[in-house]
């Protein structure tokens, strides 16, 4: 926990505290789903009218995390992911 700790407040220092309460397991999952759904609309990937209780993509969504699926984009991607977490790792290791 002390490496996650560490790495957030890295790359969000605005963070001050980063803390888990079991408690309040569903509550944070819930707020976290919350914010995310926000910021696919307003980036426009998800539509701002509900229809049946239910949001769908926008065209810009649904072109958009299609192709981040296909060869060779994705096999690009994930290795870009990687290298960050290692380089993010490695810097909160060295930083204890």
């Amino acid at each position: 926990l002390t490496i996650t700790k560490k790495i957030v407040a890295d790359n969000h220092p605005d963070k001050k505290k980063f803390f888990y309460i079991e408690s309040d397991t569903f509550a944070v999952l819930r707020s976290f789903l919350n914010r995310e759904l926000d910021d696919l609309v307003e980036s426009r990937y998800v539509s701002d009218t509900i229809t049946n209780g239910h949001r769908g993509l926008t065209l810009k969504g649904a072109y958009l995390m299609s192709w981040k699926l296909l060869w060779p984009i994705k096999q690009l991607r994930h290795a870009m992911q990687v290298k960050k977490a290692k380089r993010a790792l490695a810097k909160a290791e060295h930083s204890n």
